[in-house]
């Protein structure tokens, strides 16, 4: 008995060194654990150093997240403040950081290298090789990668780039708005087809990751346009609509970053780019579409906790209609390259999807909706839950014409759920509004199937999850997972450790629900880590720990209850293994049966 009792512990024991080794071979890559530290990115390229001033009051009143400076426009760290300053990039050729943006460097988010270099030069790969060596060894907290032009390169060149240079993200523009002209740019019904097949391009190679083996995707970005230009948009300005579909797409593709070009005016520098921001040089004077920029803007930072947490797992299309003109036959919007209809899958519980247009642009017929599905970037995100599916549905109509406002390219959505045996009966989504998780109620059409219907402004998409009790990443509320100095099985007489996220105030732990103070065998119950000395069976249980959000004044963040069950102490180590192993899966088995319960009253 003793022996079959020393082979149980010992394949236990090899069993979760495997688990381990197995979670190390799957690490985050660089590019998505730098921007899980970092946050989304809502970046623009600015050029402070042409005009000699940078207003902090418009760039905070815009809603992005960090400036990039350009090497050859002067730079740009004179305009961050004292050291450390705020989060800023930088991009360019010269590659190394001056004296003074060196006194930034804890601050500096990312490093674009070049601009659009063709990667199928051995010259320009070994640079990019050589370049991104550099900054990973001597700034290893910066973001670091090169930009190329949507359909620039093919996917075996590309391949071979991030093979050979292993940048931290894949990045491209593509300024497809050019307003109601044939050929290339032709939109019909207002989708950007060519933008769509360059996203899906390089959502494809994000999610391979450097070694293409699909191990360790790296995150992808997306340079939005917000200029005009004569020679390269046709003269066009884009329209609410067009800039939320541009930034929007992004999200509901995974990506991870959008940068805007441009912030202000560089056409001092004889670039013939017009920012669509500001009126005349500088960033002083906003112009009517700044105040739409902001909003949309202020939206995707509250989509943003939980978008940088998810990796994307597949985009589709429903389809909408279009026609040339009222006495030209109606068409269906053909499907941009390389992508896929929707079709109801027998894994996923939506099963129609129908899009209604709610005013007369597109003359009044319905636009493309898209439909982005999510997995969580790592499972230790939203603590025990396992294989939680999130979802984006996508307005996809715009307007380029002047009356093309989010307003007048609103669709209803009319949603249909069939949730089987699952106990499921809402959803849960991200507010745009607000960043908070709220509770979507849906209609009961029988048995259980259930619908919604949803209200989108062109351009936007909402985040959903099913609820299924388990938390939604990125969850301002949410505290993430307890962890403690052995399993969820203690002895008698053994020590208890359990610690949450380190670095917030406010700490307060519950057992069963109820505060816990210092005295006698507790300790640090204000603090991130509880200790209970000499364990008895009255400490088993359920422990949660609260404490404040930094970043959002008066939330307090929870998180996922942690079991404990406390036994009478075994008679050998082996048999104290044999034990606390068994029980470890019986406690696990008991709090995922009860976790299917709770979701089933929801």
């Amino acid at each position: 008995m003793k022996t079959a009792r020393n082979q149980l512990a010992i394949w236990l024991l090899l069993s979760l060194l495997g688990l381990a080794y197995a979670a190390d071979a799957n690490a985050l890559s660089r590019g998505h654990a730098l921007l899980l530290e970092r946050g989304l990115q809502l970046q623009t390229w600015a050029y402070p150093a042409v005009y000699g001033s940078f207003s902090e009051e418009n760039f905070a009143a815009s809603n992005l997240t960090t400036p990039v400076f350009i090497d050859g426009a002067g730079r740009g760290d004179q305009f961050l403040g004292s050291a450390p300053g705020k989060p800023w990039g930088l991009a360019g050729w010269q590659g190394q950081l001056t004296t003074g943006e060196l006194a930034y460097e804890q601050t500096m988010v990312s490093y674009q290298y070049g601009d659009e270099q063709d990667v199928r030069l051995t010259s320009v790969l070994t640079a990019a090789r050589d370049m991104i060596a550099y900054w990973h060894e001597h700034h290893p907290g910066v973001l670091v990668y090169l930009n190329q032009f949507g359909n620039q390169c093919s996917d075996a060149a590309l391949r071979n780039y991030m093979a050979v240079a292993q940048p931290d993200m894949l990045m491209f523009d593509d300024y497809i708005f050019h307003g109601n002209v044939d050929g290339y740019y032709q939109m019909p019904g207002g989708s950007p087809a060519i933008l769509y097949a360059n996203l899906e391009k390089y959502r494809t190679l994000g999610l391979a990751g450097n070694d293409g083996t699909g191990t360790q995707p790296i995150p992808c970005g997306l340079h939005t346009q917000t200029f005009w230009s004569d020679a390269h948009t046709s003269g066009h300005i884009v329209t609410e609509s067009e800039l939320r579909l541009n930034t929007f797409a992004a999200w509901v593709y995974g990506f991870k970053m959008t940068s805007a070009f441009i912030y202000d005016d560089p056409d001092v520098l004889g670039s013939e780019f017009y920012s669509i921001l500001f009126n005349g040089p500088g960033d002083t004077n906003p112009t009517v579409l700044f105040d739409a920029f902001a909003q949309m803007n202020e939206e995707s930072r509250n989509l943003g906790p939980a978008l940088v947490r998810l990796l994307s797992s597949d985009v589709s299309f429903v389809s909408g209609r279009y026609q040339e003109s009222e006495s030209d036959p109606v068409q269906a919007i053909p499907l941009p390259s390389r992508a896929h209809a929707w079709t109801p899958q027998a894994n996923d519980y939506l099963k129609t999807i129908q899009a209604t247009n709610l005013g007369t642009e597109n003359l009044g017929l319905e636009g493309d909706v898209e439909v982005g599905r999510f997995t969580v970037l790592d499972e230790s995100l939203d603590g025990a839950a396992q294989d939680q599916q999130y979802f984006m549905i996508l307005n996809g109509l715009s307007s380029a014409y002047e009356s093309g406002t989010a307003t007048n390219t609103r669709q209803s959505i009319h949603l249909t759920f069939d949730f089987g045996a699952s106990g499921i009966q809402a959803l849960h989504r991200i507010s745009r509004s607000t960043g908070m998780v709220e509770t979507v109620t849906l209609t009961p059409e029988g048995g259980s199937v259930y619908s919604l219907d949803l209200e989108l402004p062109g351009g936007t998409g909402d985040l959903f999850k099913y609820a299924t009790g388990a938390p939604f990443v990125g969850d301002p509320t949410y505290g993430g997972p307890i962890t403690s100095n052995g399993d969820s099985v203690y002895f008698e007489g053994e020590t208890i450790v359990l610690s949450a996220e380190p670095g917030h105030t406010g700490y307060q732990w519950y057992h069963n629900g109820l505060i816990l103070t210092d005295s006698g065998r507790a300790s640090g119950t204000t603090t991130a880590t509880l200790t209970i000395e000499s364990a008895t069976g009255t400490d088993s249980g359920n422990y949660e720990c609260r404490f404040d959000n930094p970043e959002r004044a008066g939330v307090i963040m929870r998180t996922s209850p942690h079991g404990i069950a406390v036994w009478a102490a075994a008679e050998t180590p082996v048999a104290k293994a044999w034990m606390r192993a068994l029980l470890a899966i019986a406690l696990a088995f008991t709090i995922a049966i009860a976790s299917r319960r709770l979701s089933a009253r929801q």
